[in-house]
């Protein structure tokens, strides 16, 4: 998401989930602050759109997009697949 318009740049990756009704989740990269928006707009902005499974995270851990994503199998509660999205270099997730 490099380059001064982020916004432009979210809304180009996630036109190819939304058009196929996918879910998805994002994760930042070193550089994804340094154009129009914060990290937190940035996320803000990626939550509201349509199939994003994206979170800001806990409050207790520092940074913006570290979070757990668990996949639950259909028709029960069983946890099929758990994802941790965390930036390197940032705190442990509890």
């Amino acid at each position: 998401m490099s380059g001064t318009n982020l916004s432009q740049a979210i809304f180009k990756f996630a036109e190819l989930f939304i058009k196929r009704q996918i879910p998805y989740a994002a994760i930042f990269g070193n550089h994804d602050d340094e154009g129009s928006l914060s990290r937190a707009a940035s996320m803000a902005l990626i939550e509201s759109l349509p199939y994003s499974l994206s979170e800001a995270g806990p409050t207790e851990v520092d940074g913006v997009g570290n979070y757990i994503v668990e996949v639950l199998a259909p028709g029960i509660v069983l946890t099929i697949l758990r994802v941790i999205l965390r930036r390197r270099g940032e705190p442990q997730l509890p």
